[in-house]
């Protein structure tokens, strides 16, 4: 998703990737971790009061893989460490947990994440434009958004 400041301007949390949110789609809502309400389950309305859906990733594979994963991630509070635990949880995690996307090394921008460069840089965890790269290469295709929305 693409998230905008008040004013309009672009959120970009990582260097050349221009999406700063994500959610995953089970049945007719959409899950994420929400900083202000953490893990839930919402409709594509009330996704896109949070922001702009701009590429939705599809597999062929369908949902059976992880639907029942599903209820041990509701409710858990937002990450806003961005760890790789379970007790809390950021939304690219969610998603890479729920879709067994192994962790990576992740990488901070110094000048726009100082305090998480100093604490985090290195450690593992899934950033979206890595999560983005590795669905991509396994074979999610993006659809027109018409096809998911109801």
């Amino acid at each position: 998703m693409e998230l905008r400041t008040q004013e309009g301007k672009l959120i970009q949390l990582e260097p050349n990737f221009y999406y700063a949110h994500m959610a995953i789609q089970v049945g007719n809502h959409w899950l994420h971790a929400n900083p202000r309400t953490g893990v839930e389950l919402i409709s594509v309305e009330q996704l896109e009061r949070i922001g702009k859906i701009k590429e939705v990733l599809e597999s062929h594979q369908g949902q059976d893989e992880f639907v029942e994963d599903v209820p041990f991630f509701l409710k858990r509070p937002f990450d806003n460490e961005y760890s790789w635990g379970d007790e809390k949880i950021y939304c690219s995690e969610l998603v890479a947990k729920l879709l067994r996307v192994a962790p990576s090394p992740m990488h901070f921008d110094e000048n726009f994440w100082p305090i998480w460069f100093q604490k985090y840089e290195g450690l593992p965890g899934a950033s979206p434009s890595k999560l983005h790269k590795e669905l991509k290469a396994r074979g999610y295709i993006s659809v027109l958004r018409q096809s998911f929305v109801n």
